[in-house]
């Protein structure tokens, strides 16, 4: 599998929620946050297996929505 940065859009969200955000997706054992960009709306990654960077960014946001965003709107 080829490893890749993938670019995730982050919602507008305070930067604690976006730094919140960044230290759980850098807790994942197969991803490492390279870059946080409240400002430009953005997070790159550097992933395991970049084949589907649409894949990546669905689940990252779905995750976000579903675990982080009722404590860290």
């Amino acid at each position: 599998t080829p490893a890749g940065l993938v670019t995730v859009p982050i919602p507008a969200c305070p930067p604690p929620s976006a730094g919140a955000w960044g230290v759980r997706v850098g807790l994942t054992p197969d991803t490492v946050v390279v870059e946080l960009d409240n400002e430009e709306g953005r997070m790159l990654l550097h992933v395991l297996d970049a084949r589907d960077p649409d894949a990546v960014c669905a689940g990252q946001l779905e995750s976000y929505e579903r675990r982080q965003r009722r404590v860290f709107p």
